[in-house]
């Protein structure tokens, strides 16, 4: 989905598999970009490679 002459681009952090890709496939069907991450290091060097206008993030995992 575009703002402006921009696309919004959304950050999916889950540990589990089947959500974070059911989330990363809703917001996709809905006009966003999204990413994944698998856990919070993976989020948080995707998070240093690129700009997010969104991250949705399971609070519960594991890790971080």
């Amino acid at each position: 989905m575009q703002v402006g002459s921009r696309t919004v681009r959304l950050l999916v952090v889950d540990d589990e598999p089947r959500m974070r890709q059911s989330l990363v496939d809703l917001v996709r069907l809905q006009g966003y970009e999204a990413d994944s991450a698998e856990n919070g290091r993976v989020a948080i060097q995707r998070l240093k490679e690129a700009a997010y206008d969104l991250v949705l993030l399971d609070l519960f995992m594991p890790d971080i």
